[in-house]
């Protein structure tokens, strides 16, 4: 998931082979509870839709 956060504009889901989620990166993983990336865990409720390491880094003031 963090691979797709970093390289993808946009990201389907897919489960049962049906699909589950279409979308841009950040509606989609940003709204999930267990499909999302690492970053986005630690960093809902402070910084809302970060799902990569650059948003991160922004949210904690390390890049401009």
């Amino acid at each position: 998931i963090e691979f797709a956060a970093e390289c993808c504009d946009r990201v389907l889901l897919m489960g049962n082979g049906q699909v589950l989620a279409d979308g841009d990166k950040h509606d989609v993983l940003a709204g999930s509870l267990f499909f999302t990336t690492q970053y986005n865990k630690c960093f809902r409720g402070v910084a809302d839709g970060v799902v990569t390491r650059e948003e991160a880094s922004r949210a904690l003031g390390v890049l401009p």
